[in-house]
Order: C-alpha cells, then sequence, then structure tokens
C-alpha cells in the first residue's frame, strides 16, 4: 500500500534505495556525532571496537578486504548488511574480485 497516495503499488528499487540511504544517513549522524560526543563529553574513551568507529572510516577499512568477505561481513548485522551494499565500495572493487 503506498501510503502517500493512498494506492497499492510496489515501491521500485530506486526510491527503496533512497529511503534507505536517508535513513542509514540519519543513523549514522545519530551514531557517529551523538553517541562519540557523549564519551567525550563525559571525560571517557571510546570502547575500542570496530562499530563504534565512524561509518567513514569502517568504509575504508572495508575497502581493504577481497569481495567474497565484504560479502560475508553483510551477514553479522543490519549495518554491516548496508555497509556491505555500499555501491561506491564495490565499485572500487577491482572487476575479478567482485
Amino acid at each position: 500500500m503506498d501510503l502517500e497516495n493512498g494506492s497499492s503499488s510496489t515501491c521500485n528499487s530506486k526510491s527503496k534505495s533512497s529511503h534507505e540511504s536517508k535513513v542509514f544517513e540519519f543513523w549514522k549522524t545519530a551514531k557517529d556525532g551523538i553517541a562519540i560526543n557523549l564519551c567525550e563529553k563525559n571525560g571517557l574513551l571510546s570502547p575500542p571496537c570496530f562499530t563504534f568507529l565512524h561509518t567513514d572510516l569502517k568504509l575504508k577499512i572495508l575497502e581493504f578486504l577481497p569481495g567474497v568477505d565484504v560479502a560475508r561481513i553483510g551477514c553479522v548485522s543490519s549495518e554491516f548488511k548496508y555497509l556491505s551494499s555500499n555501491n561506491d565500495l564495490w565499485r572500487k572493487k577491482r572487476p575479478g574480485e567482485v
């Protein structure tokens, strides 16, 4: 059901992708901007954990993994699923590696 128009229709992948991207950007801002700043403001060290790194840094790290490992990491969590499906990340992979 299309809630905006009140009609039944399937979402096209572009609008779904755009919506997912907006949600992810909001989540990224909340996590990277707020959670890490709370630690800093309270004099706490951020935990040494991959999931607490800034999203851009996680994507940079994933660039160094072979394509098969990037695909596997997508099974870990919804965040990693989104990260591993990042089009820019896959464009940087060598054609023979994908």
